[in-house]
């Protein structure tokens, strides 16, 4: 050691001296001279004024002293080696697998209800000697015979001369489908005739008529002699003109009058529909009635009926009165 840096008697004889004697074999650690050298080199790179460096020196300087000053009185350790920090890896987790999404099932419906089935009855065993009862059949009930409904019948319509005397004419007037029937006396004679459309037959007592009526003219025989008949229209009705075995006809039917010849020349008034009544030839009285069921046969029809039932001749110029026509021999 050199003798100028020797430590003065009071120092060397205490434990500090001996402390500061072991500064010399105290050694810097390399860390801090390399940084110590590191830090001169940067003050001198950057061209300091004098000064300034020479402060960085003597800092320096100042440096390395206390850094021996430190070795020398704090004891020695070795450095702390920073501990290892070790952190821990993850590994990933393996991902449960997914389930695939399933879509809702709805509830079945409950089952239907099943029927109990039927108990099945077992007849007790018989005998062998027991008979085997017959079943005996139930009666049936006959189905009621289905009444036909009535059928309604139409009143009787009647054509009806009356006149003070004369025997009284009626002529029942009946129609089925579409034929009319007509049916009577006149003077005593059975007169059943039938009208179909334009033909008017049927039988005068014993003999024959046989007519042939089309729009205003009509014909035909009547007890084996020919007749012809006109119809006519007026301004309030209708008017017949013709001829039957032995005279002539003429009939003329208002809604207010009815007149025919020969017969009654006289004019009967209406007394109500289908009625007319009055004074005929010498004061005599007349009525006549007419059913609705002559106004539905043919105007021709119609008026030839009439023609036939009214225009009788007299009994003043006939004495056979019980013909429906008067025979054609000379007047007596």
């Amino acid at each position: 050691m050199n003798p100028e840096f020797q430590d003065p008697p009071r120092i060397r004889d205490t434990e500090d001296g001996a402390l500061l004697r072991s500064a010399d074999a105290v050694e810097v650690p390399a860390g801090v001279q390399a940084r110590v050298r590191v830090a001169l080199a940067e003050k001198l790179e950057t061209r300091r004024p004098a000064w300034a460096l020479r402060v960085a020196l003597g800092l320096g300087g100042m440096l390395v002293v206390g850094g021996a000053l430190a070795a020398v009185l704090l004891p020695s350790e070795p450095e702390a080696t920073p501990p290892k920090i070790e952190v821990p890896v993850q590994k990933p987790q393996p991902r449960p697998p997914q389930e695939k999404a399933t879509p809702p099932v709805e509830p079945e419906a409950p089952p239907p209800p099943v029927a109990a089935a039927p108990v099945r009855r077992v007849a007790p065993a018989r005998a062998v000697d027991e008979p085997t009862p017959v079943a005996t059949p139930e009666p049936v009930a006959a189905a009621p015979t289905p009444v036909p409904a009535p059928v309604p019948v139409p009143a009787p319509a009647f054509l009806r001369v009356q006149w003070q005397g004369r025997r009284e004419v009626a002529l029942e007037i009946r129609k089925a489908n579409d034929t009319t029937f007509i049916k009577g006396t006149v003077n005593g004679v059975k007169v059943e005739l039938q009208h179909k459309g334009a033909l008017l037959h049927g039988h005068l007592g014993e003999d024959t008529l046989h007519l042939v009526l089309r729009g205003f003219e009509g014909g035909g025989t009547a007890r084996g002699h020919e007749t012809a008949f006109s119809l006519f229209e007026t301004e309030r009705g209708l008017l017949l003109r013709g001829t039957v075995p032995g005279h002539t006809v003429r009939v003329e039917l208002e809604d207010k009058k009815l007149s025919w010849f020969p017969g009654c020349e006289n004019e009967l008034g209406a007394r109500e529909p289908g009625v007319y009544a009055g004074a005929c030839v010498q004061g005599r009285a007349a009525r006549v009635e007419l059913p609705k069921a002559l106004f539905e046969l043919t105007p021709m029809a119609r008026m030839v009926l009439l023609g036939l039932v009214l225009s009788e001749r007299d009994p003043l110029f006939d004495s056979d009165t019980t013909r429906l026509f008067p025979p054609l021999s000379p007047q007596r």
